[in-house]
Formats: structure tokens, sequence, C-alpha cells
């Protein structure tokens, strides 16, 4: 076990690109001319769109590694993969997250192996002519070509959407209303190309190749071809790291099968993640891979001890009871980690997917169907009938689970969960299966031991979190002040209403009063008096604060605001003009006063 950790560790630092002395950052420079090779589309923000680019060289000296390119949306050009670019942009940090409870962007970019990022516009960067092509360009091509076609059937901009994250893998088109409706109503797992559609599609390639059986060697063939199909699939997905996991281990259970030999899923499972993180050590941070493996083995461990509960007679109300098991049986592994990433639970998870899954094998069907018509034949008659069912199954399902999600008492949000609250949460779920599976008295004492270590945790996260903290936020343009009296929280902001940075913090705090207020000229926290001095620039000289807060560009003498009440230390927040923050940290240097500007981090006052 020791030789097994200490070679994933290895491996890991191995795969780590900037370890390698080849990565762009041994050899660059500032103006130096850079090539790049644009080798993923991904989902833009309102004022830029967004690519990873792997970067080719640096002047003459060839180079590795990847960074993340924002373009201006101004831009007349329009970039896709396997496009070379020439620029002298220099390469700029990942701001790390600025305010607590915020999500960490640029940790989540350093598990994909991508360290900084580069902004260009129509003015410095020159598109090149690239003859050649890659896997990842033939592939945005073929995906290209395949919504062509499909925009000639009139297809919403919403169904397109979903076709191509239900076939295609291509989530970046969905809109947040679309998306949020999924997610709300659990349905958000058929959006990403995972064992569900892989497993579909394999079942789809063999009832096509039955008719092979009847030959000799009928068995290897159908096995082979559903391999190399299953695979050119995941190529067509784009080779994301539930499709990987997918074709991974069903490629393994089909080799096992057709060799005769006694299958075990969990070793199948288990060789699945070894081969893959073989090759890509990363997958072991993403999300979606923990979240795919966390599924299958619930599934597997808990499906079989549900169904056994009962047995109905009529087929179809069997085929809704199975997939009611099989929706109830991956929550035990998806929703402790559903919790501890996105801190929400979808209470009619059931009911969505009791509908959604017995159809998703047609619309997948369906959907493939069109997509083969379109790309082989003209418009014709029975493609536009075709086209015409999967567009209003697909508004149904989109209506259906807006619906769903609309019925906000079953969306349980903002749940607080931390990393000690998942690990024990683990380990009852764990102690559940061993004492469904075989009843024992040390199964029993093992699960109230679990039980102890959950509440247990719970008790340490409200410890942890009962201390008082005043933070001033960044956000630009913005206000934003908040005082934690152990699980009260009082915000202090110019709208009066929560916002998507105050509710990170009030679930990471696990707060459960809020209040909301304007801001004050004083506040008092911990026997220290903090001044706000707005846009008029006002205070008086009677009151010695101990915190200065500037928001909202106060025209000031700064030097002699100091030398009148001299405060310990100065804050600027987001609401200021950089030049005032450039300018005020220049005038606290030179009278030796402290100066926080927010912009590289909310400031934070606790007990400590």
């Amino acid at each position: 076990m020791l030789c097994f950790i200490a070679f994933g560790a290895l491996n890991f630092t191995l795969h780590s690109t900037k370890n390698h002395q080849s990565h762009y950052s041994f050899a660059s420079e500032d103006n130096d001319v850079k090539q790049l090779q644009i080798t993923q589309i991904l989902k833009d923000n309102k004022f830029y769109m967004k690519y990873y680019a792997d970067v080719m060289s640096i002047d003459t000296k060839q180079t590795s590694g990847t960074v993340l390119l924002q373009l201006k949306k101004d831009s007349s050009i329009l970039l896709k993969p396997d496009d070379y670019l020439l620029t002298s942009a220099e390469f700029s940090e990942i701001k790390s997250a600025l305010n607590p409870g915020q999500f960490n962007y640029k940790n989540y970019l350093k598990h994909k192996g991508v360290y900084h990022q580069m902004y260009l516009d129509n003015s410095n960067f020159i598109k090149l002519k690239n003859p050649s092509k890659t896997y990842k360009g033939l592939n945005a091509e073929l995906i290209a070509k395949i919504n062509s076609k499909l925009q000639g059937y009139n297809f919403k901009a919403d169904e397109l959407a979903i076709i191509n994250a239900l076939v295609l893998g291509q989530k970046q088109d969905i809109s947040s209303e679309i998306y949020n409706s999924y997610t709300d109503s659990g349905a958000i797992h058929i959006l990403a190309v995972s064992g569900l559609h892989v497993g579909i599609i394999l079942l789809i390639i063999t009832f096509l190749l039955q008719p092979f059986k009847r030959f000799k060697h009928g068995g290897f063939i159908i096995m082979l071809s559903s391999i190399v199909l299953l695979w050119l699939y995941a190529y067509l997905t784009g080779l994301s790291p539930s499709v990987i996991r997918a074709a991974t281990m069903f490629s393994m259970v089909s080799i096992a099968i057709n060799l005769k030999r006694k299958t075990n899923t969990y070793n199948t499972l288990i060789g699945s993640i070894f081969i893959i993180l073989l090759f890509k050590p990363q997958f072991l941070f993403d999300v979606g891979f923990q979240l795919s493996y966390a599924a299958v083995f619930s599934i597997v461990a808990f499906q079989p001890l549900i169904a056994k509960l009962w047995h109905p007679k009529y087929k179809l109300v069997n085929i809704y009871w199975q997939t009611f098991t099989v929706t109830l049986s991956a929550q035990f592994g998806v929703i402790p980690l559903s919790v501890f990433y996105f801190h929400q639970i979808p209470g009619l998870f059931w009911l969505s997917n009791l509908i959604i899954i017995p159809l998703l094998p047609f619309i997948l069907g369906l959907a493939i169907l069109v997509i083969v018509f379109v790309l082989s034949f003209d418009k014709t008659l029975i493609t536009s009938l075709l086209a015409s069912a999967l567009s209003y199954t697909i508004a149904g399902m989109n209506y259906l689970l807006k619906w769903i999600s609309s019925i906000e008492s079953f969306v349980f949000k903002d749940l607080s969960f931390s990393v000690l609250n998942l690990a024990t949460s683990i380990v009852f779920v764990v102690s559940i299966y061993l004492l469904w599976k075989h009843f024992s008295v040390k199964r029993i004492y093992f699960t109230l031991f679990s039980i102890l270590l959950v509440q247990i945790s719970f008790l340490v996260s409200k410890y942890e979190s009962s201390g008082n903290e005043l933070v001033v936020f960044h956000r630009s343009k913005h206000r934003m002040i908040t005082v934690k009296n152990q699980r009260t929280l009082t915000i202090y902001n110019d709208s009066l209403k929560p916002n998507y940075i105050t509710t990170n913090y009030k679930v990471k705090q696990n707060i459960t009063n809020v209040s909301y207020e304007s801001i004050p000229s004083f506040i008092s926290f911990n026997e220290k008096l903090i001044l706000v001095i707005d846009s008029l620039g006002l205070y008086t000289k009677q009151v010695k604060p101990d915190i200065v807060i500037l928001t909202q560009s106060p025209q000031l003498n700064l030097d002699r605001l100091i030398d009148d009440i001299k405060p310990e230390i100065i804050i600027g927040d987001g609401s200021n003009y950089k030049s005032y923050i450039k300018s005020w940290n220049e005038t606290c240097k030179q009278k030796k006063v402290l100066f926080h500007s927010t912009e590289k981090g909310a400031f934070i006052l606790n007990d400590d």
C-alpha cells in the first residue's frame, strides 16, 4: 500500500507540467513573442470569451503548458480549437479568492494544470493559418458541422443546447435559467455525459450488432466493435473525465464477459480508476469524476438491497421501481459530496428522475438518429419529422424540470458542510451498508460509533464558527461590510439585499440569523471603533477611531486625516477609484500607517 501511495505521488508529480523544464514559466520574459494553440472553448462571461491554449513556443524556444485566454467580446475574431496565435501579451497571475467562502477559481485551474491567464483584444494578437489538425480541432469541426445542420431544423437555442450537452458533451451554451432548473430539480447529472449515457449508448450498439452472433467469432467481433465505437463516441464528446471513466469501465466489463471470466463490479470500478489515474492523475481532483464514481459505487452497493424490499407484479411498475431504487441508491454516495461542493439538496430528485430516466434512452436514441440523418441526407420529410419529435420532447422535458425546480420548499439550499462533516458522513454511509448487508452486533456498534462521529463533527463545526468577526469584502463598485457575533450576522450594504458573496460567507460560517442594515458612519467591534467615510469625505477630529474605511472615492486630504485622528489602519474597498487607492497607499507609506486595499483580498478582523 505504501508503495502504491508513493507511486501515485510520483506519477502526479511527473504529470504536473509546471515541474518540467520545458514549461513556459521557465522561458517567459516581458514582451516575448508567444505562439499559442487553442485547445478548448470554455463558457464565456459578461465581458470575455474564454479558451484554454497551449503555449507552443516563446521566441524561438519550444515550450509546454496551458494558459487561460480571455478575449474581449468586442473582438471581431472568433477562435476555435487548433487555431494558432502570435502575441506579446504578458502572462498574469490568476487571482486567489478575494473573499472568505468564495469559490477558489485559482485552485480549480491549478488542478487542471493552468497557472496563468492572458488578456487579448484585436490589437495584441495575430491569428495564423494552420494546415495541420489535431483530434480536438477535428472534433470541434465535426460538432460545428452537426450544429449548423441542426440549426436548419428550427431548434430553439435551449433545445439545441440540451442536445449538445446530452449527446456531444458540450455544456457551454446552456443558459443559466435552464442550468439552474436542472440543478434544483436534481436532474443535472443527465447534462453531463457519463456512465448513464455511455451505458445506454453501449446497449444501442450491442443491439445493432446482434446479427454478428451468427458468425463463428461473433462474440469477439461484437466486443471489439463495441469498444471501438464506444471510444469513438467518447472522442466525439471531448474525452471528459466522466466519459473516460465510463468508457474504461464498460470496456473492461466487455472484455471480461467475452473472456467468460467471473467479474467483480468493485474490482472493475477500481481497475478503471487505476488505469485512468495512471494517465490523468489530475482527474482525482475533478468534482465530476468524484461524483460519478461515488454514484456508481453507491448503486452497486445499495441498489440490490433496496430492490429486495419489494417485487412488483407488473412490468411497468417494476421498471419504475428499478429506476427509483437506482436513483435512491446513487444519492447515498452523491449527497455528501453535493452538499460539500454545492451546499444544496434537491428534495424532488426522485420525482424528476422517475420521469426523465425512463425517457432518456428514447431521447438519446432519437437525438443520435437525428444527427445521423442530418449528416447523411439533405433535408427530408422523415428527418424533419424526427427533428420535430426531438424538439417537442426536449421542450417538454425542460418545462417539466422547470416546474419541479420552481417548488422551492423542496430545494434545500445554503447548507453548511465542512471537510470533517464530509469524512464522517462517508463513514456513516459505509457503516449503514455493512449493517444492511449483514446484521451483527459488531456492525451495530460500528454504525452507532459512526453516528457519534457525525454528531461530533457538527459540534466541532458549530464551535469553529462561534467566534466574532468583522469583514470588509471586496466587490467592484460596491460597499459591503459584515459583523458576525456568534451565529448572528449583520450585513451592511447599499442594497439591503443578499448577494452571492455574503451568501457564500454565511454558508461557510454556518450562520442561521442574518439581518441587513444601511452602512453607518461608525461601527464598534471588539472594543475597536471603526469610522466609515463615504463620498462626502466627512469626519470629526473629536472622535479617534482605531480603523478607517474609505468608500465611494471620498475627496479628502489623507495626510490631514492621519494627523487629525491617528488611525492604526486605513482600508480602501472596491467602491473606490483605482487611482485613489494607489495615491492613498503611497500616502500611508510616507506616514508609516498600515494601508489595506481589498483588491488584494477582504480585510478580516476577528477575536484572534
